[in-house]
C-alpha cells in the first residue's frame, strides 16, 4: 500500500497486489473491487529463483479520499471486517504560524480476536515475538540471562553449546504453553459470557449454571490439549456436555447456535501469512517516524502479522510544512511597524 498525504489533509491510497491473478481477493487484506476505485493491471516479469523470467500479475486500485475519516469508513464497511486486516488511519495537523506540522499514524488492530486479558499477564513482549517468529532468526536466546530478545539489540550473537540449545528449546516451549493458556483463557472467557446468556434465555435451572461454573478449571485443562485453531462453540459445548455428565446443554444447539455465530467467526480468523509493504508520502519535511527505511519524504515498512498479532501496531510519521503565507504576513506586519516607528521618530524631530 501506498498512501501520499496531502498539506490539506486529504491522502490518496494505492494498494498494489502481486501474484495469481485469481488469488488478488484472497488475502487477508481487504482488496477494492469496486468502480469507485480507479482500476489498472498489468502483467510483468519476475525472475524465479532458477534465474529464468517469468510474469507475475499485477492489480493497482487507486482512490483519493477527503480526509482520513472517509478511508477508515470505506475501509470498515465491510461485513466481513472481522476476517481481514483493517488498519486505522488518523492525520493530525498542528499549527504554528510559520509551520505546520502533519502527524500521520496508521494502526493495525491486535488480529487475536479474543482480548479480554492481556498478554502481558502470561509473556513478556520479547517472548510473544519469539512464539510468533520462531525459525525467523530475528530473535535469539541469550544463556545468562535465559531470555529471547531482538537480534539488532545485542552486539554479538552467542554461541550456545548443545547445553544452551537445549535450554533454548525448552524455554520456547513454556513460552508457547503459556501462549496457548492466554488464548484459551481468552477464548473461555467469551464462550462463558454467551453461554451462561444462552442458559438464562432458555430457562435452565439456576444449579446448570453452578455446576457449570465450578468445572471451568477442569474444561480449561482439556482445552489446552486440544488445538485452539481447530475449536467450535458446538465443540465446547460437547466438551462441557460430557464433562458435567449432564444431557440438558445439548438442547442449546442447534436452536441457539446464532448466538454463537460472531464467537464462531472469530474462532475461524486463520493467522495471516501474507506480507506488507506499506509506503507513506507525507508533504514537506519528514521530521520523525518509526519507520524501517526512509527515502527523502517517503516511510516504509515492512512486516508480516507478527508486530500486530497481540498488540496493536503503529506506524507513525510526522513532516513539517513551511507556511510561505506566514511568513509573507509577518513581514508585511514587521515592515509596517518598522514604517509606522520611523514616521514617528521623524515627527518628533520636526
Amino acid at each position: 500500500m501506498t498512501t501520499r498525504v496531502q498539506p490539506d489533509g486529504s491522502l490518496e491510497r494505492v494498494f498494489t497486489v502481486r501474484g495469481d491473478s485469481s488469488d488478488i481477493f484472497d488475502g487477508s487484506m481487504m482488496v477494492p473491487p469496486d468502480t469507485s476505485w480507479t482500476i489498472t493491471t498489468k502483467w510483468e516479469e519476475v525472475m524465479k529463483e532458477d534465474s529464468t523470467m517469468d510474469k507475475q500479475f499485477v492489480y493497482t486500485a487507486r482512490k483519493h479520499f477527503a480526509d482520513a475519516a472517509m478511508l477508515n469508513n470505506e475501509i470498515h464497511s465491510d461485513s466481513a471486517v472481522v476476517l481481514h486486516v483493517n488498519p486505522f488511519v488518523r492525520i493530525k495537523k498542528r499549527f504554528r504560524w510559520f509551520y505546520t506540522f502533519i502527524q500521520y499514524t496508521e494502526t493495525y488492530p491486535a488480529w487475536f480476536p479474543f482480548r479480554s486479558v492481556p498478554y502481558t499477564k502470561y509473556l513478556t513482549s520479547d517472548e510473544m515475538q519469539a512464539m510468533l517468529q520462531e525459525g525467523e532468526d530475528t530473535y535469539v536466546f541469550l544463556p545468562k540471562e535465559d531470555r529471547y530478545t531482538r537480534r539488532d539489540e545485542i552486539d554479538t550473537i552467542p554461541v550456545l553449546s548443545p547445553e544452551d540449545s537445549a535450554r533454548a528449546e525448552k524455554k520456547l516451549k513454556d513460552i508457547e504453553i503459556r501462549f496457548t493458556e492466554w488464548q484459551v483463557d481468552n477464548i473461555l472467557i467469551d464462550f462463558n459470557e454467551i453461554l451462561i446468556d444462552v442458559m438464562d434465555s432458555l430457562g435452565m435451572e439456576a444449579g446448570l449454571k453452578s455446576r457449570y461454573l465450578e468445572i471451568q478449571d477442569t474444561l480449561k485443562g482439556v482445552i489446552l490439549t486440544k488445538d485452539p485453531d481447530k475449536l467450535s462453540s458446538e465443540k465446547l459445548v460437547h466438551i462441557t456436555t460430557e464433562l458435567m455428565q449432564d444431557t440438558a446443554l445439548n438442547s442449546i444447539f442447534p436452536d441457539s447456535a446464532g448466538h454463537f455465530k460472531h464467537f464462531d467467526r472469530k474462532l475461524d480468523k486463520e493467522v495471516p501469512f501474507d506480507n506488507y509493504t506499506n509506503h507513506v508520502v507525507m508533504p514537506g519535511l519528514l521530521i520523525a517516524t518509526n519507520a524501517e527505511t526512509v527515502s527523502g519524504n517517503k516511510a516504509s515498512w515492512e512486516f508480516m502479522y507478527f508486530p500486530f498479532y497481540a498488540d496493536d501496531y503503529h506506524m507513525t510519521a510526522e513532516s513539517r510544512i513551511i507556511n510561505k503565507w506566514a511568513i509573507v504576513l509577518t513581514g508585511i506586519i514587521v515592515l509596517v511597524l518598522l514604517t509606522g516607528l520611523v514616521i514617528s521618530l521623524v515627527k518628533k524631530r520636526a
